[in-house]
């Protein structure tokens, strides 16, 4: 899997951090540390790259986020998460510009199923897509009483992307002499497609205090991602999360 350098010194940085303001001493907690959130949700595209027979992009993702104090009724955010999505695509393969596919094996499979009857395969490509969005965001807390806190953020970042094909090729031979069929099936890898891409964030929701140091949170979210020229593999243009979480105040 990718995310190599620089995406685990971003998981290190973020953890180390968390750590740290899980450990502050009480007084620096009440003027620094409002909250720790920890999420979960779902994603769908809401814009897709265009002239690329693109479906539907969609996923589960999950994440922490740290809130800091600047005054009662805001806060500054660090946000990272990780999403793990499906990509639905009209002839993936041949979208992909897979050399190893085009310049020889398509034409190899092609040749074998014709020149022998006895030969027969089914290919399904399947595709994903990992995220990692790194976010800073202010919020905004409109009190409605003690038990609930409606929300809103506005935030910007980075999101780092792994994007992947593999196509699944299930094959049968027919062995006419013994009458009898061999099947086997394996997947077939093409390299990943890895980048990055700018992003901006803004999201409604409401916090629920359930106890004094306790309580759960659930917010939408819509991003809007800014690509930069070079990059033609990362099929976002905009997506809509909707998450739930539980809330650790400070």
């Amino acid at each position: 899997m990718y995310f190599s350098k620089h995406n685990m010194l971003f998981a290190a940085l973020f953890f180390s951090l968390l750590a740290g303001m899980m450990f502050l001493p009480g007084k620096a907690d009440a003027q620094i540390l409002r909250e720790i959130q920890i999420t979960g949700g779902y994603s769908q595209d809401m814009g897709m790259e265009a002239d690329k027979l693109l479906k539907r992009i969609k996923g589960p993702a999950a994440g922490a986020v740290i809130h800091l104090n600047l005054t009662d009724y805001l806060s500054v955010s660090l946000e990272g998460s990780y999403a793990d999505l499906t990509i639905d695509q009209d002839d993936p393969v041949e979208q992909w510009n897979w050399p190893f596919w085009q310049r020889f094996y398509r034409n190899y499979v092609r040749n074998l199923v014709n020149s022998d009857p006895n030969y027969s395969v089914v290919l399904t490509p399947m595709q994903n897509m990992y995220m990692i969005p790194v976010v800073v965001a202010v919020n905004g807390f409109l009190p409605v009483n003690d038990w609930i806190s409606p929300f809103i953020s506005l935030g910007g970042g980075m999101v780092f992307y792994e994007r992947n094909l593999r196509l699944n090729e299930a094959w049968t031979k027919y062995f006419p002499e013994i009458d009898n069929y061999f099947n086997y099936e394996y997947d077939n890898h093409a390299g990943s497609k890895k980048g990055q891409a700018w992003l901006a964030r803004i999201a409604v929701g409401a916090e629920f205090h359930i106890w004094e140091s306790f309580g759960l949170s659930t917010d939408l979210a819509y991003t809007h991602y800014f690509l930069q020229q070079h990059d033609t593999f990362f099929p976002l243009r905009s997506d809509l999360s909707v998450r739930a979480g539980i809330v650790f105040y400070y």
